[in-house]
């Protein structure tokens, strides 16, 4: 058979040339008509199969276009490797943080909703979304934009011939950090503008960001071990799975049986806690700038460490220690805490360890807990300073070392003096933990000389964060004393899955330990 040649001037280079390339061979294949080399009959054949090819290949062809329109999408919400606005227009822009923004003064609060999406979102989230490059310079804004509120809030604080001065020269943006903020704002004003820069509402700062929370967070101990989850609204309703469901044996032919799937809505409702921050009148913007991260350290530390005594203390149902009960007012008040829920379910879960305790009774401690006391990722130990300092040297109910074996010398508390774990589970030791516990975990007389420990399934909790830390500064209620107060705000809630019982014990206790 001859050679049948396509024509030269048709190059094959993409998937829209092969159709007019087959069609020349058709109108070849139809002309070969000398039965020494194919009758009609088989050129028709050959042509219709052809034909079969050139509609598949629409096929292919449809595929590769939505390949290609797929790319396309892909680049344009996949960040790059640089600071560019078609990966910032990648950030997914929700109101989800909205609620918890006072914007001071501001009737287009609308209008900044995709850029306070950047400011408010917890980083973990940005990071997932933005290049690297990206992120570093949204922390390095996010501290500055605090900055410049609590700069603001100050002078509108001291008031007076200082206010009206500072208001006149441009308010926030005569202060020396608003130009270095404006610039590394820029980039990311003009992704989320439509129109093209300067036709949005500016990064004025009008309420703080989420960084304060991730100061919060970073002194938190216990609450960096629990499962948090954002509130949109208050209260919160929150779908959690109740017990495990199984599969039924069924024989072929026979239907499947049905399961339900046991759901049940936990409820969060948030509850506030505030501090105050004191400082003198006698400020003028730089000395106000110099004070701005003690502040800040102030605000992020008081509030951390009321979270913590709540987890660890917290008796909102009712007070357990009789000689310690929490007023209304105090951060114990907060919610019911994990030595609240541990006595509830001391019938259950807890071990008295009369003394010192030993590897043997801390596996006992577990096993109580059935099914929630397995998996050692899932739990977490809680104790206080004195009986950390025994389980240092923990041994087994013989008198051997647990801990300060031959082979593990390298990291032997003996030689390093920490205790990261127990059973592949996290060892947190609490400055709030009580010393002063009676032999069975709770506080009935100040004097007493008893500590213990906790052991908790960490997906047996939630931590509700509904409100980020909100600043504000008077000097009104210390006008005798000439001084300004900066009062920050949060709300957040904390609470078991279940209601902890029998069948849900999350939580296990250790008690009886002395101090001494």
């Amino acid at each position: 058979m001859p050679e049948i040649d396509v024509d030269p001037d048709i190059k094959v280079t993409k998937p829209e040339d092969i159709e007019p390339a087959l069609e020349q061979v058709r109108k070849r294949l139809l002309n070969v008509s000398n039965g020494r080399i194919a009758t009609d009959e088989k050129a028709e054949r050959a042509a219709a199969d052809i034909q079969k090819c050139i509609a598949q290949l629409e096929d292919v062809k449809k595929d590769a276009q939505r390949a290609l329109d797929m790319a396309k999408l892909s680049a344009r919400t996949v960040p790059g490797a640089k600071l560019e606005d078609m990966n910032l227009r990648a950030f997914p822009r929700n109101e989800r943080h909205l609620p918890d923004i006072e914007f001071r003064g501001s009737k287009d609060a609308d209008s900044r909703k995709g850029y306070y999406d950047f400011l408010m979102a917890p980083m973990e989230d940005v990071r997932a979304v933005l290049p690297a490059d990206a992120c570093s310079a949204l922390e390095k804004a996010r501290r500055m934009h605090d900055a410049i509120e609590i700069v603001d809030v100050g002078m509108h604080a001291v008031g007076g011939r200082a206010l009206t001065t500072y208001l006149a020269n441009g308010g926030h943006k005569s202060q020396r950090l608003w130009p270095a903020y404006e610039e590394l704002m820029t980039p990311f004003q003009r992704a989320l503008t439509t129109g093209g820069a300067g036709t949005g509402a500016e990064w004025v700062p009008t309420g703080y960001t989420s960084s304060i929370i991730e100061d919060i967070r970073q002194e938190l101990a216990i609450g960096n071990l629990l499962t948090t989850i954002d509130m949109p609204q208050n209260p919160y309703l929150y779908p959690v799975q109740g017990l495990a469901v199984k599969g039924y044996k069924i024989a072929e032919g026979i239907a499947i049986s049905q399961r339900d799937i046991a759901t049940l809505n936990l409820t969060f409702n948030a509850v506030k806690q505030a501090m105050l921050v004191l400082t003198s009148t006698e400020l003028d913007e730089d000395s106000i700038v110099g004070i701005l991260a003690m502040i800040r350290s102030e605000i992020a530390w008081g509030l951390a460490a009321g979270m913590e005594d709540a987890f660890i203390n917290g008796q909102l149902t009712a007070a357990i220690d009789s000689a310690s009960a929490p007023a209304a007012t105090d951060c114990r008040s907060l919610w019911d805490g994990f030595r609240y829920m541990a006595n509830v379910l001391a019938a259950y879960t807890r071990v008295n360890f009369a003394g010192t305790p030993t590897a043997e009774a801390l596996t006992v401690l577990k096993g109580l807990m059935q099914n929630y006391g397995i998996r050692p990722s899932d739990g977490a130990w809680m104790t206080g300073f004195l009986l950390y300092a025994k389980l240092l040297t923990l041994k087994d109910q013989n008198g051997f070392a647990v801990v300060l074996t031959a082979d593990k010398i390298a990291q032997a508390t003996f030689s390093n003096g920490v205790l990261g774990s127990m059973f592949g589970s996290p060892l947190v030791v609490a400055a709030d933990y009580p010393q002063n516990m009676d032999s069975d975990g709770l506080i009935t007389d100040v004097s007493g000389s008893l500590t213990g420990l906790h052991y908790f399934n960490r997906r047996g909790f939630r931590l509700g964060w509904r409100r980020g830390v909100q600043i504000e500064g008077s000097r009104e209620r210390y006008f005798d004393t000439d001084q300004i107060a900066f009062r920050g705000t949060m709300r957040a809630a904390f609470k078991s899955i279940q209601p902890v019982s029998s069948t849900y014990r999350f939580i296990a206790s250790g008690v009886n330990v002395p101090t001494t």
